[in-house]
């Protein structure tokens, strides 16, 4: 198992440092439907960039739901998109209608994020009115209709305040996501590496303890056929004086 796991995260590392994204399987079950039916799309990570990374925690924590949102590069597809949607049982959003970035709003989540791509403009929307504060306390000051988060991804909305930050480990979006399942995967390389070295060496003492026990066993077996064999013996140590005298008259 842990051959075929290391095979695996080799394939995986080669892929990734060739730019292929991980995604999960049915993510890539899903997208590969889309593909057989000629249905050019993309993922929201795909086409987004955090242009300061000192707000990525934060940032991924709002658009961390939204990570497998599937978005469509031809909006006619969509019919054809949403029936395979419905067919595969995929659970994010298929989005057809993407657009231009509005004006930036100053000092908005919108202003940290940069797009390969025309985004979804709900999501854009949703960014430009999110307000970015350094503490709870500055957030505080703001009035009610204002949306904010702090740097660790304290998010305050209209239903109230709750912690939404994502650890660096976890990132999903832009080249800090990619740099850390990278390193992810090497570590976990390197772990099966060692681990596979460890059972080698377990294996080649109990292959020497298998050899050891066959040979006694093999001596067990040797003195059970002599004694089961004892008749025989003692027929032919009786028969064995008369033997040697009929080959000496013989002579």
């Amino acid at each position: 198992e842990l051959k075929q796991r290391q095979n695996d995260l080799k394939d995986i590392l080669a892929r990734f440092r060739a730019g292929e994204r991980l995604e999960p399987p049915f993510v890539r079950e899903f997208r590969a439907l889309l593909t057989r039916e000629n249905i050019p799309h993309n993922l929201l990570t795909d086409i987004v960039e955090v242009i300061d990374s000192g707000w990525q925690k934060a940032l991924e924590g709002v658009l961390g739901p939204y990570a497998h949102v599937v978005l469509l590069s031809d909006k006619r597809d969509r019919k054809c998109a949403w029936e395979l949607g419905e067919k595969a049982r995929y659970r994010h959003y298929v989005v057809a209608e993407r657009g231009e970035l509005p004006a930036l709003v100053a000092g908005s989540l919108l202003e940290v994020v940069k797009f390969r791509e025309p985004p979804p403009l709900h999501l854009v929307e949703r960014l430009n009115h999110i307000r970015r504060v350094e503490t709870v306390a500055d957030g505080h000051l703001l009035s009610n209709d204002v949306s904010w988060v702090t740097r660790e991804g304290y998010y305050r909305e209209r239903l109230g305040g709750r912690y939404i930050g994502v650890d660096a480990e976890k990132f999903l979006f832009g080249e800090a996501a990619r740099k850390n399942l990278l390193a992810e995967a090497e570590r976990e390389l390197a772990g099966a590496a060692k681990r596979i070295d460890e059972l080698n060496s377990q294996n080649s003492a109990v292959s020497k303890r298998i050899d050891e026990i066959q040979v006694l066993l093999s001596g067990v077996d040797a003195a059970r056929q002599m004694e089961s064999r004892g008749a025989e013996f003692a027929q032919a140590d009786r028969n064995y004086p008369g033997l040697m005298q009929q080959r000496q008259e013989a002579s």
